[in-house]
């Protein structure tokens, strides 16, 4: 069963995302002694480059992440690439998908999907979190995930608007760079809602468990970020979701090998892309930036 970390780095960036509006610019200059996350640059066969950038999707708004290479790459971009558009996560869409999708059947509530133990679990995470208890119980497990796991990281000042894509987005509209998806709104939200529901219980009550623990240390999340160690960054961030092939396979193993056929097709004529994924798409043997490397691409760290 995944853990929290997992579950709201694989699972927040789908959904939580597409309700944010209000996007804030945030530069700040690295503390001495401290590393910035690695940007990687990546080259076709055909000649076409671009960048990669592995994010986090809530941070605390003093978090400096943005290295001078990072700057001189973003400043030389012709788009930006995200996981889903700009257009479409500023759009009524995701609403209408939760609205559609979020709640359980009018005669079921989380009790009828959980153990006793579970179901107490559950609603004592809630509870810690001020979540309405009349509302929460009749939340589909997936969107109960999310609500959790949004709570938490905030408790431990987390922010969507501080956020990577959030923020580079607020900067591509400044600068009048246009914004792409690598993949549909509604594909992206029915990773989440078309989950088996025993998955989705999974996926709630591991996370519930361990937000009925505290707030998550955000500290110790970016500090694994920072390192650019793709091991360590497969240990800390897939290792746990791997033990539920499902969920690995659903969020992760499926969409990176779409993602990557997209980006093949990539044109050189179309300019210079800055494309900025979630962290935990990177790392692993289903991995970006292994998948772009059988692909014939080449792959280099820039710091």
């Amino acid at each position: 069963m995944p853990n929290f970390k997992t579950c709201f780095i694989a699972a927040f960036r789908r959904a939580a995302l597409a309700a944010v509006t209000v996007l804030v610019a945030c530069a700040e200059t690295a503390p001495v002694g401290e590393s910035y996350p690695p940007l990687w640059k990546i080259t076709a066969p055909d000649g076409m480059e671009a960048h990669l950038f592995g994010s986090v999707h809530m941070l605390p708004k003093n978090i400096a992440w943005r290295s001078p290479a990072f700057e001189a790459a973003f400043a030389q971009a012709d788009r930006l690439v995200l996981e889903v558009s700009a257009a479409e996560l500023s759009s009524s869409a995701a609403a209408s998908h939760i609205a559609a999708h979020g709640r359980l059947p009018a005669n079921e509530t989380l009790a009828d999907h959980l153990t006793p133990k579970d179901y107490a679990t559950v609603m004592a995470a809630a509870e810690t979190y001020s979540l309405s208890e009349t509302q929460f119980i009749r939340t589909a497990p997936w969107l109960a995930t999310l609500q959790l796991a949004v709570s938490a990281v905030a408790a431990d000042g987390g922010a969507a608007e501080a956020g990577v894509e959030t923020v580079l987005a607020a900067d591509a509209k400044v600068l009048g760079v246009p914004v792409e998806g690598l993949e549909q709104l509604d594909d992206h939200l029915d990773t989440l809602s078309g989950l088996p529901m025993a998955a989705q219980v999974d996926m709630l009550v591991q996370t519930a468990e361990d937000a009925a623990a505290g707030p998550i240390r955000i500290d110790a999340l970016v500090a694994v970020w920072r390192t650019g160690d793709l091991a360590r960054l497969e240990t800390e961030l897939l290792g746990p979701l791997k033990e539920n092939a499902a969920l690995y396979d659903a969020l992760i193993a499926k969409r990176n090998k779409a993602w990557t056929e997209k980006i093949v097709r990539f044109d050189a004529n179309d300019g210079r892309p800055f494309i900025a994924v979630g962290a935990a798409h990177l790392p692993g043997e289903d991995g970006l930036l292994t998948l772009l490397h059988a692909e014939g691409f080449r792959v280099e760290m820039v710091r």
